[in-house]
């Protein structure tokens, strides 16, 4: 199977299929050595393109990498490309306070889509023994398809399940185009990523208000089936496939990592972190896919909504 991983490095447990350069822990702690070890110390430049005749195009340009002159994509004039370098350099002022370190990095799709993962110091507690890690994403493309996105995100620690922190309700997401002004945006995104805290403390509360909550079978049921898309219809119209992905998702309930720890088992935290185990282990075609369907697109943050509103 072809993997969307073109490059990466990480910093302790092997993700993806065993992929990627491991980051010793003073590696973590440096811009250069991370983006080495990632396998994005490159640039891409814009290059004029021409017709077959030889005729330039009017405001499209190519845009190349420079080590191997792959091209990535097009952008107009208009369009300015965020350096690899200078999308890790946006952590420098969080390294240098001592807040962070870089968990992963890599180009997906063949240099088409850079992220950087790093996570922030100590956890917080949900329920019990059950913990969060804080981690802030920043994504870009240099295809000219996806804006900058700036974004917290937690991973529960007993599982590895990948939480989403809703990006309707989230003031400190960034999506930022790829304009003149890209670069004062970033950085006063990052200066609300320095207050990332307390947006994770206020994303626990949530969490532990789904923990106080008891739901009937029925309850926990319809959250399921309105995850899928499903709401409303009867369990015995159901075809195979989504049978089958309700059971999964009701044996996640009951016997998934960690759900049954104590100030877990049967609560509504219990029913939204099997819809997030799914997600993160079993949902998609491979590894690279759910990583990208919970960070880039909207499962996570319906997850979420949905089981706050049951």
């Amino acid at each position: 199977m072809a993997h969307a991983v073109e490059t990466m490095a990480y910093f302790g447990e092997m993700p993806w299929h065993k992929l990627g350069t491991a980051l010793s822990e003073n590696d973590s702690l440096s811009v250069e050595k991370t983006i080495v070890a990632a396998g994005l110390n490159w640039e891409v430049k814009k290059v004029p393109l021409f017709t077959k005749e030889g005729v330039e195009v009017p405001n499209v340009f190519g845009h190349q990498r420079s080590t191997d002159g792959k091209m990535l994509g097009l952008g107009t004039k208009r369009y300015n490309i965020l350096q690899n370098m200078e999308a890790f350099n946006w952590f420098q002022p969080m390294l240098d306070i001592g807040g962070i370190n870089f968990n992963a990095a890599g180009s997906l799709n063949e240099g088409r889509t850079i992220w950087i993962l790093a996570k922030l110091r100590g956890s917080l507690t949900v329920v019990g023994d059950d913990s969060i890690d804080k981690y802030i994403l920043l994504s870009h493309s240099h295809d000219g398809t996806a804006a900058i996105d700036a974004m917290e995100t937690g991973v529960r620690v007993v599982c590895a399940n990948t939480l989403a922190m809703a990006r309707k309700a989230n003031k400190t997401f960034k999506s930022i185009r790829h304009t003149k002004s890209m670069h004062m945006s970033l950085a006063a995104a990052r200066d609300a990523m320095v207050q990332a805290n307390a947006k994770f403390e206020e994303y626990v509360q949530l969490y532990r208000q789904l923990a106080s909550v008891k739901p009937t079978v029925k309850q926990v049921k319809d959250y399921f089936l309105a995850f899928m898309n499903k709401e409303g219809e009867e369990t015995a119209e159901l075809a195979t496939k989504s049978q089958n992905r309700l059971d999964r998702l009701f044996n996640l309930f009951e016997a998934g990592k960690g759900q049954t720890m104590t100030g877990v088992k049967d609560t509504m935290w219990a029913a939204y972190n099997a819809v997030t185990e799914f997600l993160s282990h079993e949902a998609g075609r491979n590894d690279e896919n759910r990583y990208s369907n919970l960070w880039f697109k909207e499962d996570g943050n319906r997850a979420l909504e949905l089981a706050l509103s049951a």
